[in-house]
């Protein structure tokens, strides 16, 4: 039996997007906070595979350990570490106590930390149902539940989004003109286009279920800077050395602009988030996104 101080807090952190919002840069700068572990996964996909019938095949059949290795998604050969990474998430999804209890052993194990936690973009797509889960599950064990949420101008983050997609065909070379495609309001507006853009959705079901103290929100536009990574920490409750603001990490493969006619379409399709984030946020929203300008 591991012994831990009693007085010691007992944190969960859970990072639940927006996608292309920076979550790589945030996860690397608290990863420097010794009070602070996310384990051994940059994203864990376990809520949104449990629960979304949309995500349910995401830890499906992970590859088996072969003599010369498992091929990735750009063809090459992953390492068993990876291969091993990949069947202990499917034995989350399998067995969800090994989830919770693997975040409790690393709580437990190491008599610095405070918080652990858990950032996946897309668990801005979950419901209130499924929030609640989270926070019944891990209260079960004693950790309180801090959530992060931050959020980017609708139409830069699907854009941002189709880049991406732009980047992994180019590697998987199964498309070389992707680039040079013509776009249509369509590729913003598909099932998960929708659920991970629609802000107003996630804040209020995040809201049905947290206390608004345990809740942070920010922007992508202005947090990537020292002062306002301060605040995360402080949110935290946690000690951190000042963050990295010039290393740029899971950029965007594409550098073109999206044309200013289907940018309208878009802005104009995503009218009721602008609106909400306007009234919820204030003013200032419309000089960090510049969708505001469509509508």
């Amino acid at each position: 039996m591991i012994n831990t101080p009693k007085h010691r807090k007992k944190q969960f952190v859970l990072g639940v997007g927006a996608q292309r919002t920076g979550s790589t840069w945030l996860r690397a700068q608290l990863r420097q906070c010794d009070q602070i572990s996310l384990g051994f996964c940059k994203e864990y996909h376990f809520f949104d595979a449990l629960f979304l019938p949309q995500m349910r095949s995401y830890h499906d059949a992970p590859e088996s350990t072969q003599p010369n290795g498992a091929l990735n998604l750009i063809g090459k050969v992953k390492s068993h570490r990876e291969v091993n990474r990949s069947k202990r998430l499917a034995a989350f999804i399998k067995d969800p106590d090994r989830y919770f209890n693997y975040f409790d052993n690393l709580w437990a194990k190491n008599s610095s930390l405070t918080t652990v936690g858990d950032f996946t973009p897309s668990y801005s797509m979950l419901d209130r149902e499924t929030f609640k889960y989270a926070k019944d599950r891990l209260g079960e064990l004693g950790f309180s539940v801090k959530v992060l949420f931050i959020m980017r101008d609708p139409v830069e983050r699907i854009w941002s989004m189709k880049h991406q997609e732009a980047k992994m065909k180019k590697m998987l070379k199964q498309d070389p003109d992707f680039g040079k495609r013509t776009f249509s309001l369509e590729n913003f507006t598909y099932e998960h286009a929708e659920l991970r853009t629609r802000y107003e959705r996630t804040i209020r079901e995040l809201e049905h279920v947290f206390d608004a103290g345990d809740i942070h929100y920010d922007f992508y536009e202005r947090y990537i800077s020292t002062d306002r990574f301060k605040m995360i920490t402080d949110f935290l409750g946690v000690n951190s050395r000042d963050p990295d603001i010039d290393t740029v990490r899971n950029a965007s493969y594409m550098k073109d602009k999206i044309d200013t006619v289907l940018a309208a379409e878009v802005a104009n399709h995503y009218k009721e988030t602008y609106q909400f984030i306007d009234a919820r946020f204030g003013k200032e929203m419309r000089s960090l996104w510049s969708g505001y300008q469509y509508i």
